[in-house]
């Protein structure tokens, strides 16, 4: 049900932005590859890409064309984040904090767990997920 704006693969997860519905779907491939839902969230952003660094989901708002130009040059905007954490054992997906940055440098950043790593013109950026109060 709905549009996927953004798709992921991870082993034998795969997470999938439905942008039209506002939520994020994490399915677990069986054996014989046939995907069965695993975790959905509700989610306040229509994501446009996914990360996938079990077991965090970053879920970016940010649009590729909008990348394309900011990497052109020709304007950056900052770009909300969402961060969840998976519990597979549980079925869940609970949202565990939010961070905003550069369209810019999005492309080039990596992913690992909790933190993400962003390269800036001299060094790098490392942010981390907290879970909101």
């Amino acid at each position: 049900g709905g549009s996927a704006t953004a798709i992921t693969l991870r082993g034998k997860l795969i997470a999938v932005a439905v942008g039209s519905r506002r939520q994020v779907n994490v399915y677990k491939l069986s054996a014989g590859g046939t995907p069965a839902l695993l975790a959905t969230t509700p989610t306040s952003l229509m994501g446009k890409k996914l990360s996938l660094a079990y077991p965090y989901l970053h879920l970016i708002e940010g649009n590729k064309s909008g990348w394309q130009h900011c990497l052109g040059g020709q304007g950056c905007c900052r770009v909300p984040t969402q961060v969840f954490t998976l519990d597979e054992q549980a079925g869940t997906l609970t949202l565990a904090g939010s961070y905003s940055t550069t369209e810019a440098i999005l492309p080039f950043g990596a992913a690992f767990g909790r933190h993400v790593v962003i390269p800036l013109e001299r060094g790098y950026q490392v942010l981390r997920a907290e879970s909101a109060p």
